[in-house]
This record gives structure tokens, C-alpha cells and sequence, in this order.
């Protein structure tokens, strides 16, 4: 569990160093693939049963970037949303399929169209 919370950390401390990426598809594609591994993360917490609030501490302990905050909190909410899934097989598809979507989200938003 301890690791799982340290790639949260590390995904949410990569996502803010490319908060100041131009509009350059290679970096919209890594900022969006950062995106993807942080709600993977987030999710598997989530299935993993871990409070909500206590995921959030840990993550925003590392971020300064009021907006990078805001696109986490929106992260752990739609999480949250899902019901917890008890067999495995279900976490790792809801956990691929959230991270996919997540990603998804995130090169529309920031305008490429992969």
C-alpha cells in the first residue's frame, strides 16, 4: 500500500512539472498519459478502499498550482463515483478503463485530437 501511495505521489508531482507545457503534441501527449497513470492510481486506491480524503492529503501535499488541484479534486471525485468492485479482474478493468478515459478528457480539453 505504501508504494501504491508513493506512484500516486510521483504521478501527481510529473503531472505538475508539465503544467507550463506549450500547445506541442508531444507534450499535450505526455501531460495527458501523466493524466492517465494519475487516475489509474487514484482509482486503484479507491477500489483498494482507501478514504477519499486520505488519498487527497497525500497528493496535495505535493502541489502548490491552484488549477493542478482543481484537476485532482475532479479526478477523485468522478472516482468516487464508482462503486467498489470486489473481483480483481473487475479493479484492473475499471482502473484501465478510468485511466483511458481520463486520458481521453485531457487531450480534448487541451486540443489534440488523438
Amino acid at each position: 500500500m505504501r508504494s501504491l501511495f508513493l506512484s500516486v505521489v510521483l504521478s501527481a508531482a510529473m503531472f505538475i512539472g508539465s503544467g507550463t507545457a506549450t500547445a506541442q503534441s508531444n507534450m499535450v501527449v505526455q501531460i495527458c498519459n501523466q493524466m492517465g497513470e494519475l487516475a489509474a492510481n487514484v482509482m486503484r486506491l479507491r477500489q483498494n478502499n482507501v478514504d477519499k480524503y486520505v488519498i487527497r492529503s497525500v497528493i496535495i501535499t505535493e502541489v502548490s498550482d491552484p488549477d493542478v488541484i482543481d484537476v485532482i479534486d475532479a479526478i477523485l471525485n468522478d472516482a468516487f463515483k464508482y462503486p467498489r468492485q470486489f473481483d480483481e479482474s473487475k479493479q484492473d478493468a475499471l482502473v484501465f478503463a478510468f485511466s483511458a478515459e481520463k486520458s481521453r478528457q485531457c487531450l480534448v480539453v487541451l486540443g489534440d485530437t488523438y
